[in-house]
């Protein structure tokens, strides 16, 4: 089966976290799915976390708790994981910073496809990575 990884800017209750736990919904039986939530935004809207953290284990789920946009715990549960395909759930300059992007996203022949979703505030000329 294979590993896919996803990683949400946060996991509080909105859109991106609803849309997140359909997809866990849709490809648990088909994929051994991992979760990084970037950012705790809030311990009180929590409705999706909740759902989330019930269909992952919880030594698949992670919670990166560094402030701000530099986070490299991520380094390490990617090393830990050994993701076939890793899906950003908002693109990914929007919450991770560049340094971090560099070390995982332009990797030559890396081991794993990225998939990031469509935005209607993203065009293609103003993103610095490109998903596979």
């Amino acid at each position: 089966m294979k590993k896919l990884l996803y990683v949400a800017p946060h996991i509080s209750t909105g859109g991106m976290p609803q849309y997140l736990l359909e997809q866990i919904k849709t490809f648990k039986d088909n994929y051994d799915l991992y979760v990084i939530e970037y950012s705790n935004l809030s311990d009180a809207y929590v409705v999706q976390r909740d759902q989330i953290k019930q269909l992952i284990p919880p030594e698949k789920y992670f919670t990166l708790t560094s402030p701000g946009k530099h986070k490299p715990e991520i380094l390490d549960i990617f090393d830990f994981v050994k993701p076939e395909i890793v899906h950003f759930q908002e693109p990914v300059s929007w919450f991770i910073s560049d340094e971090l992007m560099d070390k995982f996203l332009k990797l030559e022949n890396r081991p794993y496809y990225i998939v990031t979703p469509h935005s209607k505030f993203a065009s293609p000329s103003s993103c610095s990575f490109t998903p596979d």
